[in-house]
């Protein structure tokens, strides 16, 4: 008899291991740079959409009492509106461990495109004011424990502290954990929020972000932005992470040695942000499609380790570490081979 009940013990937790989630995504909304205390947040959500080539149920989750499930018909794609206040985090919590983001859980692989919205005319149509970036979501198994942090130099807004004279930036860098008992190494070649060197424990669904600090001048709103070379790593490789990038940036003129903004030059106070490959997954061949909804146009950041000449749809070009390519053919593929 006690072999019977250790095989029909064994049926039941075979199939209660089927029926849990097979992926996980993290989905994070940047850095909010408005006050989270305004009255009027309807217009404050964020677009997710989704994509499934199977008829599924997926699950969104915050791990902190917001769980929402959703039905996704197969091969077709499906919007859902995520409050703000769950998936971004605002200057003034850089630093601080927080339980921020949103996990999609599933049963089968699924597409999700992120799009944060900005201003209440995006009510009608998220690209209507073309001021928001999207990205695609990596998945669990494809997020990994170290990452290198890049940016090309860049224009970027930012906050002054009125206390300790401190510049803040509007460039960020967010970690998100899948699991508890996460620890994080963070070896930055800037002074950020917590300094060069930073080591913090996330447990599963908190977030920590930090920004770039420099000592208050009092010149132009905008200045030039280069993170050089850090790393995020996870001290278990055992436990992946997602880490983001994001930026409140806004076009800008050169005159007189003074920089002055300029609403029609991109990225005309736009939001940009992106999900980082890890280390490990850099390659060597990318094909980079345009998906049509930008009136200003598209640009792709390029960071090289090693290569001095790419090839750009079969055409050689010298490259620099550091390359932005700003293209307004929409109906184009650029082939990258390095």
């Amino acid at each position: 008899m006690k072999s019977i009940r250790l095989i029909i013990s064994l049926i039941i937790l075979t199939l209660a291991a089927k029926a849990k989630a097979q992926y996980t995504y993290a989905v994070y909304g940047g850095t909010a740079y408005h006050s989270e205390d305004s009255t009027n947040q309807n217009y404050k959500n964020h677009y997710v959409y989704f994509f499934s080539q199977v008829d599924q149920k997926i699950k969104l989750t915050n791990y902190n009492g917001y769980d929402t499930v959703i039905q996704l018909d197969a091969n077709k794609s499906k919007s859902h509106r995520i409050p703000r206040r769950l998936v971004s985090i605002p200057l003034y919590l850089n630093g601080k461990v927080i339980k921020r983001g949103v996990f999609l859980e599933s049963k089968f692989p699924v597409q999700i495109i992120y799009t944060p919205l900005i201003g209440k005319k995006a009510l009608n149509d998220p690209f209507d004011l073309g001021q928001s970036g999207t990205y695609s979501v990596f998945e669990k198994q494809n997020c990994g424990s170290n990452y290198t942090l890049y940016y090309p130099q860049s224009l970027c807004g930012y906050h002054t502290d009125n206390v300790n004279k401190n510049t803040k930036y509007n460039f960020t860098f967010s970690v998100l954990a899948f699991e508890d008992s996460t620890w994080i190494e963070f070896d930055l070649n800037f002074v950020s929020d917590k300094g060069k060197k930073i080591e913090i424990l996330l447990q599963k669904g908190e977030a920590f972000q930090i920004s770039q600090l420099r000592q208050f001048i009092n010149l132009n709103h905008y200045t030039l932005y280069d993170v050089e070379l850090s790393q995020i790593r996870s001290k278990n490789c055992k436990k992946p992470i997602a880490v983001f990038i994001s930026n409140l940036a806004v076009g800008v003129n050169l005159n007189s040695y003074k920089y002055s903004w300029d609403a029609t030059t991109y990225p005309a106070w736009g939001v940009e942000i992106e999900q980082l490959h890890p280390s490990n997954k850099w390659g060597y061949e990318y094909l980079l499609v345009s998906d049509g909804k930008s009136f200003k146009g598209n640009t792709y950041h390029i960071k090289n380790l090693g290569a001095n000449e790419i090839r750009f749809n079969g055409k050689l070009v010298k490259f620099t570490h550091d390359t932005l390519i700003f293209d307004t053919l929409f109906n184009r593929s650029l082939l990258i081979q390095s």
